[in-house]
């Protein structure tokens, strides 16, 4: 983090986009409920390179490289990555949007012919909503369809 004074002259820590991307990571192993299936789906034989990361003791920053591979990986989009992981919750929630998003969610687990456990449900839920603020309000089904496809 970067040391920034105020003006009543203390120093806060401003966070750096290597801070950014490690919460981003944590949240993407939380979603995929752990780091194990989290690298799988990336790519990795085990989970250690995801803990070295994203772990409750990092030893290894989240490399530009690294954070291109995985929004590429799990389609999420260019710099998804970089953005700050609480930028989501300093909105006011969209009601109707997360009713489409519950809708559309639903639909999609339908058509694919796909059940889920109430959790895993609830995650796939917050991600399209939080995908959807990210690009204006606008849910992308073709990207939903294939997050879903990643999480059976």
């Amino acid at each position: 983090m970067n040391a920034k004074k105020t003006n009543q002259g203390t120093t806060t820590a401003e966070p750096t986009v290597y801070d950014h991307r490690r919460e981003n990571l944590r949240n993407l192993v939380n979603a995929w409920k752990g780091p194990l299936a989290l690298a799988k789906k990336l790519g990795y034989a085990n989970a250690a390179f995801i803990v070295q990361m994203a772990g409750p003791n990092p030893t290894r920053l989240v490399s530009e490289r690294t954070a291109r591979m995985i929004e590429a990986s799990l389609d999420l989009g260019r710099e998804y990555m970089d953005r700050r992981p609480s930028a989501v919750e300093e909105v006011e929630m969209n009601t109707d949007l997360l009713h489409e998003c519950v809708r559309v969610v639903t639909q999609v687990c339908e058509d694919e012919k796909v059940k889920f456990s109430p959790g895993k449900f609830a995650d796939l839920v917050t991600l399209a909503y939080t995908e959807a603020v990210a690009n204006g309000g606008n849910l992308k089904l073709d990207q939903l369809k294939k997050i879903i496809k990643f999480a059976t």
